[in-house]
């Protein structure tokens, strides 16, 4: 069994910076908002389409977010253009939009 000392190095880093912890805000609002989702979908006994629909666009911004973070540690990243935040945020953004989108179809007649 590895000593707590061990266990805890192994990826430990800096505390997280200020962009770090907004974009983790905003990804537990959009949580509460998947959850909310989740509930109006099982009380409207909606469409399995809408929830489909949410988890592929997560599923795309997810693996996007992945990709641009291994992208952004790459030794001579270029910089300039859009921060790897402000992509993540435009990520965010995508989903909960999504989200909205999924409350209008709940909504409509």
């Amino acid at each position: 069994m590895p000593s707590v000392r061990s266990a805890c190095s192994i990826g430990i880093r800096a505390p997280l910076t200020s962009d770090e912890r907004d974009v983790l805000q905003h990804l537990a609002q959009l949580a509460m908002r998947l959850l909310d989702l989740q509930l109006a979908l099982a009380a409207a006994a909606a469409p399995v389409g809408i929830w489909d629909g949410i988890m592929t666009r997560l599923a795309f911004s997810t693996q996007r977010t992945d990709t641009l973070w291994a992208l952004a540690q790459r030794p001579g990243a270029p910089a300039g253009g859009p921060s790897l935040y402000q992509k993540q945020l435009l990520l965010v953004a995508d989903i909960d939009y999504g989200i909205t989108r999924a409350f209008a179809r709940l909504a409509a007649p």
